[in-house]
This record gives C-alpha cells, structure tokens and sequence, in this order.
C-alpha cells in the first residue's frame, strides 16, 4: 500500500512538473528595452546653438564699400577695377560708378581713361558719363578738347561737340568756332548747328 502511494504522488508530481509553462526565452533573455535604455542626461542631449548677439548684427554693421576711403582712393580704386576689366559691359558699370562720385578726382580718372581708351563705344560712354556728371564745367573742357581731335571717331567728335553747346563757357564757343573750318563738312555742319543752339539760348529772355 506504502509503495502504491508513494508511487501515485511521483505520478502527480511529475505530471504537474510536465504541465508548468515554460518561461519565454525573451523575457529571460533580454530584459525590457525600457528598462534597458538609459535615461537621457543633460551630456547627451545636443546643446543649442546660441548666436552671440553681437555676431547676429554684424552683417548690419558692415561698412559701404568706399566708405571710409577718400574721394582721390574711391576713384583711383574704380580705376584699376576698369583697366583691369575684360568685359565691356563691366566697364560701362564702373564708368557709371565713376560718374556717381561727382567730384574732380572723378573726373581726372575719366579724363586719363578717355586718353587711354581705343574702344569708340566706349568713348561714347565716357562722354555721356561725362555729361551727366554736376560738377564745374571747366574740368571737362580738357576731355572734349581730347575728344575734339581730328584722330578720334567721328561719332566721338560729333558727341564731343553737342556737349559742348551744353556748357556755358566762353572756352566753348571758342572751339565750336574753330570747328566751323574743320575739313571734315560733317563736323562742320555740326559745329554750326551748335552755335546757332547756342546763340537761340542765349537770345531767350530768362524766366522771372
């Protein structure tokens, strides 16, 4: 009876052992990834950009270009930036920028470029440049005495001699005269119609 017993309670035993659920291999295995993952501390988490607030305005506080240059290295800068340019239309830009200054060391530089200058365009420009400038008329005598030359372009010569009849200098009339016997008849025709503009404005009664 004992051994009956004894048997029957291995029986129940084992049987119960058999019948436990295993435990999963991922929850002996690996313990949660929550737990796992450590928790973010200030050393790991990226530090914010701060933009100095001086370094934010500097771009506000930066100097125009020529600002704090003299008029005599404002022009003598365009000067080199203009014989060291390839391009025409970059010329044309910097004779503008010339033009802007609006002062006798401007003008000097205009005058140099012009002597120096063979393009006739360009020639061109720098005498519409030369027009639009509001500084004395008698800095820019010596330039369209330059332009006035029987060497230069005739399309030079011609805008040479409408400027002149825009001056109101006794200088100018001179040389318009003296282009009235020029042996080209096309300057001469040109030079006439000038003094005779020149002689209509003179005659118009000013306006109170």
């Amino acid at each position: 009876m004992i051994s009956r017993g004894l048997c029957l309670c291995l029986t129940c035993f084992f049987v119960f052992a058999c019948s436990k659920p295993a435990p999963s291999p991922s929850v002996d295995r690996e313990p949660n990834a929550e737990l796992r993952k450590p928790a973010a501390t200030p050393e790991n988490e990226p530090a914010p950009t701060i933009v100095p607030p001086a370094a934010a305005d500097r771009s506000l506080e930066q100097p125009t270009p020529g600002a704090d240059e003299s008029p005599a290295q404002t022009a003598g800068s365009l000067r080199q930036k203009f014989l060291s340019a390839k391009d025409a239309n970059e010329r044309t830009a910097i004779l503008q920028a010339l033009g802007e200054l609006d002062n006798a060391e401007a003008m000097a530089v205009l005058g140099f470029l012009f002597q120096n200058e063979r393009d006739e365009e360009l020639k061109l420009d720098m005498l519409a440049t030369l027009e639009q400038m509001e500084v004395p008329n008698a800095p820019k005598m010596p330039i369209l005495a330059v332009a006035l030359r029987p060497e230069q372009p005739q399309s030079v010569r011609e805008e040479a001699i409408d400027a002149l009849a825009d001056l109101d200098e006794p200088g100018a009339l001179q040389m318009l005269q003296s282009l009235t016997t020029d042996p080209n008849p096309e300057i001469r025709d040109a030079a006439n119609d000038a003094l005779e503009s020149v002689m209509e404005t003179k005659q118009k009664p000013s306006s109170p």
